[in-house]
Order: structure tokens, then C-alpha cells, then sequence
């Protein structure tokens, strides 16, 4: 529920493309998982007038990451595997303003920040990642040491200036 009481905002799962039965075509390893194609897109229902609203489209599942405390903009984001090159995902983070519906990016393709919630008075986020995210702001090792993927740390990220600090 969205902190201004006006809307639910949730995730809806919707089925990906089938394969035919006599041959199965496996874009990538994960292809071979039952629901691997599906999926999650973010909907709104308007309590007021009783309407439902999808609100992100495309070939990436979205997830709900925080509503600004006005009510005002929904933070969502996407990831997708990458098998190339450790962590072997990426991400990237939207602000949709949920009046007018425009999208900010806020960053794409990003490999070690993980999620993001609003400051209370929306300015800056909270950002969950590893120590090599924005370029390895938050690594504290010696030299030839490797970071520690499971190693989460918090970064404030300033929506006007794009400066982050760990």
C-alpha cells in the first residue's frame, strides 16, 4: 500500500513464451528451469476509483524496491543474468512518478548494487550492495586480496547530484 493510502501496488506474474513440445530451444542454461521465461510486472489499484493500472511492460521481470513517503514515486528495478563475468547479474534502478507517469533511470546495468530504498524526504536513496559497487567505493581490502560477494554494505545515493558515498 502506497504510504498515502490511495493505492496497492503489486507484482503479477505473467507467462512467458511456450516452446513447442517436439523440440525445446534453451536460450541460456537457466532456460532449462520450469517458468524461467515467465514474468513479474508491477500493477497499481486505485483504491478511490477502483482501477487497475499496469505500470511496467517488457521482456524483464520488475520488482517493487520502495514508495517515496508522499506516495508520490514508486523505485523499481530489473535484473537480468549475465554469465560472462562475476556476479553473473546485473541490475538497473527506476523512479516512475505515479502521477504523471514518467520514468527516471537512475542507473542501468549495474553489477554490485542490489536494491534501494527512499530517504524519507525522497532526496537521497539507501542502497544495498557489495563493497566493488560504484566502483568499488566500499572496498576495504589489501591489494590482490578478491572482495567478498556476500559481503552487503550501505550506500547513500543523492538523486540530484548522482554522488554516492559508503
Amino acid at each position: 500500500m502506497t504510504p498515502d493510502e490511495s493505492s496497492l501496488l503489486y507484482m503479477v506474474k505473467e507467462e512467458g513464451p511456450k516452446e513447442d513440445k517436439e523440440i525445446m530451444r534453451v536460450l541460456e542454461p537457466n532456460d532449462r528451469v520450469p517458468g524461467f521465461r515467465d514474468r513479474y510486472l508491477i500493477w497499481r489499484y486505485d483504491l478511490k476509483s477502483g482501477l487497475y493500472q499496469q505500470l511496467t511492460f517488457g521482456h524483464h521481470s520488475t520488482s517493487i524496491q520502495d514508495v517515496s513517503a508522499d506516495g508520490r514515486y514508486l523505485l523499481f528495478g530489473t535484473s537480468e543474468s549475465i554469465y560472462t563475468s562475476v556476479p553473473f547479474s546485473r541490475s538497473s534502478l527506476y523512479k516512475l512518478d505515479l502521477q504523471t507517469l514518467e520514468t527516471e533511470m537512475i542507473w542501468t546495468e549495474r553489477k554490485h548494487e542490489n536494491s534501494a530504498l527512499f530517504s524519507p524526504d525522497g532526496k537521497q536513496l539507501l542502497v544495498f550492495g557489495t563493497g566493488e559497487a560504484f566502483d568499488n567505493i566500499g572496498l576495504n581490502i589489501r591489494k590482490g586480496q578478491l572482495p567478498n560477494q556476500y559481503d552487503v554494505q550501505l550506500f547513500i545515493y543523492d538523486l540530484a547530484t548522482k554522488r554516492q558515498k559508503p
